[in-house]
């Protein structure tokens, strides 16, 4: 490719299969060039020190590439140079102290690369520096005093990185700042309790470090807290957490998964979260009842209290949380009949509810790696589906024929339960339903020829029932195999396909932990075709650092991972 204008100011070439390298000389010719995209391609190579000459550069953004080796410092000298994005590269070795010289820098990406070592105190000159994120590489040690006391950052993300120590900020420097996302670190002091006096924080990300203890009482005063991460970091006092967290009034998202274990869930006391949206306590091993407590959230859209020990009825506390469309009860030791009140669900009978987190929304993304399962499980936070799971619990009765009024639904699974009686008819008329999950329990008489008309359905089993009679012809059923019906001895009818399969998944003797190495977050099932379901193996591998050396491996995943995304 050769540029022969020299008046050429822009140069936008993202989202394309170019490959091969990239001659960054194209400023010895187009010497006032302010902007170059390249991102969302396959170039390789490094930066080469010719870009110098690209003095009147404002933006470069060279993300999601093939690049690789160390930044030139002649980088550091492009003195305009407002945007430098260079994520999910291959781009290595220590962060140059040269990075200070960037004095027009707003945004900072070098996320998803090799760096390793300290990040460099040399951010106090960067004062118009407003997002900066280095996550997903192997810096170590602790954050520099640079960064720590920056008046004008408000996006800091640093996280699934080597840091360790005590996290040490300024918040009363730290006046711009509204974002913060360290997870997936070792630090391991008690979380501070200075965070609150961020008059400006509103998301906080802390998932996964070494810390223990409780939530600082000094949380009380987080006002301006609305997005909390704290998953997997070893808290004790659930009791204490809630009476802490219900004091932040604009609070609308609660992820505390793996923590608490063993402890029971406060019932018996009053709790105030008007504004939360999103309650995630899963795989806390908690006992006792769900509480009724919860039925003051009206305004929640997504529960999960799957995989602890819960035990008794499902309370019929539901039906008047108008805004809820995902529901995760799984894995627990729940019994009796399921209530009228999941059938009420407003939003899953009128609206498709869609959850808004924002910007911020990857900070607080997290994945399911269930690896007892033969299928991936992937979920991020800003993109579910309308969920009922009840599936793994002690459930006895009848699935309810009002069921089929909630036509937003499109995940419905009750397996590995009790249930009895004929599988409603009614089932058909949840026209969004992709997943219907019925298996392991001791459902009679046919499987009803209507649903046959469920034009979305792409996962269904009834596998391990007593069912009888002819499976229906046409529609979707034309695509399941023999393990969607197996175990049931007076089915007939029906010709395997090659098309697709349902996982089997053995009855429960008792309750199952996801182990240390394995994040469970959401419990979405979500399976994935087998060639996906291994690049994304590999990809998340890569990422976590469980599989191969980053430099090895980067770019055969890259590209296999951008064949199927």
């Amino acid at each position: 490719m050769e540029i022969s204008s020299p008046s050429l100011k822009f140069l936008d070439l993202s989202h394309n299969l170019l490959q091969g390298l990239f001659k960054m000389d194209i400023c010895g010719v187009a010497n006032r060039l302010q902007v170059l995209d390249l991102s969302m391609n396959s170039f390789t190579d490094k930066i080469p020190p010719i870009i110098a000459n690209c003095s009147f550069l404002e933006v470069l953004s060279l993300g999601s590439n093939l690049f690789e080796g160390n930044l030139p410092n002649d980088l550091f000298q492009l003195s305009n140079l407002r945007q430098l994005t260079l994520q999910d590269n291959l781009f290595a070795g220590l962060l140059s102290p040269s990075v200070g010289n960037l004095s027009s820098i707003v945004e900072f990406d070098i996320s998803s690369n090799g760096f390793f070592g300290t990040l460099p105190d040399a951010f106090y000159n960067l004062r118009k520096l407003k997002r900066f994120s280095a996550s997903s590489n192997r810096f170590s040690g602790s954050l520099p005093p640079s960064l720590s006391n920056s008046p004008s950052i408000s996006s800091l993300s640093i996280r699934n990185n080597s840091l360790s120590g005590s996290i040490v900020l300024n918040c009363s420097a730290m006046v711009s700042l509204t974002s913060l996302a360290l997870a997936s670190n070792s630090f391991n002091s008690p979380i501070p309790g200075n965070l609150s006096s961020c008059k400006r924080l509103t998301f906080l990300n802390l998932s996964r470090n070494k810390f223990s203890g409780e939530i600082p009482e000094s949380f009380k005063d987080f006002a301006s807290l609305s997005h909390l991460s704290l998953s997997n970091c070893s808290l004790v006092n659930l009791r204490a957490s809630l009476d802490i967290l219900q004091h932040c009034k604009n609070l609308s998202f609660v992820v505390l998964t793996l923590n608490f274990h063993g402890e029971k869930i406060p019932t018996n006391i009053d709790r105030n979260f008007n504004s939360l949206s999103t309650l995630v306590l899963a795989n806390c091993e908690l006992s006792g009842l769900i509480p009724n407590w919860l039925q003051s959230c009206t305004n929640l859209q997504l529960l999960d209290l799957s995989w602890n020990r819960l035990t008794g009825p499902i309370p019929n506390i539901f039906s008047e949380m108008k805004l809820l469309f995902y529901l995760d009860l799984s894995r627990n030791m729940l019994s009796e009949g399921i209530p009228k009140g999941l059938t009420t669900l407003e939003s899953l009978i009128h609206q498709n509810n869609i959850l808004e987190l924002g910007e911020n929304s990857e900070d607080l993304s997290l994945f399911r790696h269930d690896r007892r399962s033969r299928a991936l499980q992937y979920n991020q936070i800003h993109r579910f589906p309308s969920c009922l799971d009840l599936s793994s619990n002690y459930l006895t009765g009848p699935i309810l024929a009002e069921f089929g009024s909630l036509k937003q639904l499109q995940m419905l699974i009750l397996n590995n339960n009790s249930l009895s009686g004929q599988i409603p008819e009614t089932l058909s008329n949840i026209t969004s339903l992709e997943k219907l999950d019925l298996s392991y329990n001791l459902l009679i008489g046919e499987i009803p020829p209507s649903l046959a008309k469920l034009s979305f359905l792409s996962v269904f089993s009834v596998a391990f029932n007593k069912l009888s009679g002819h499976i229906p012809n046409g529609g979707q059923f034309q695509t399941f195999l023999n393990s969607s019906f197996a175990g049931n001895e007076n089915l007939f009818g029906y010709e395997p396909s090659s098309h697709s399969s349902v996982p089997e998944e053995k009855p429960r003797e008792n309750q199952a932990k996801l182990g240390d190495g394995e994040d469970s977050v959401i419990g979405l099932p979500f399976a994935i075709g087998s060639v996906t379901a291994f690049v994304i193996v590999v990809y998340i591998s890569y990422l976590s650092g469980w599989l191969f050396p980053k430099e090895r491996s980067k770019k055969y995943v890259e590209i296999a991972w951008r064949r199927i995304r």
